[in-house]
């Protein structure tokens, strides 16, 4: 299917149909969400994407460029805390409200995730996000 042109290959195992794929990138942060996805996924149900990528999902401002590596949050016990190249793991509690979505990906909620970035960003940064 993918010689086909069926399917375009997002991550390890992981795949879209070529309408899914060609339609999602033209959103906001539509390539971020299929490679979301593809983390999200990759590592069990409990994974959320939290941090600067929830942000981007979530259209909230950051100071500075995006970050070339992917947060997931999931709670303690939940499995192996290493990531995959470009994914970092970030183990917390998740309360079911401070778990949303964007097209059908697990992301943390805009109030949760600007406390996650302010606790691990700079003042100033942490600002930005808080403000937008």
């Amino acid at each position: 299917m993918v010689e086909r042109g069926e399917l375009l290959r997002i991550g390890c195992g992981y795949f879209a149909t070529a309408d899914l794929a060609e339609l999602i990138p033209a959103l906001p942060a539509g390539r971020l969400l299929l490679s979301a996805a593809a983390a999200a996924a990759s590592l069990g149900p409990a994974a959320v994407v939290s941090h600067q990528a929830a942000a981007l999902l979530h259209e909230l401002s950051l100071l500075g460029p995006a970050p070339a590596v992917l947060t997931i949050t999931r709670p303690p016990g939940a499995g192996s805390r290493s990531g995959r190249p470009g994914v970092r793991i970030h183990c917390a509690a998740l309360p079911a409200e401070h778990v949303g979505g964007r097209l059908g990906v697990p992301v943390t909620t805009v109030p949760r995730t600007v406390i996650d970035l302010a606790r691990v960003l700079d003042f100033r940064a942490g600002v930005v996000v808080a403000d937008s």
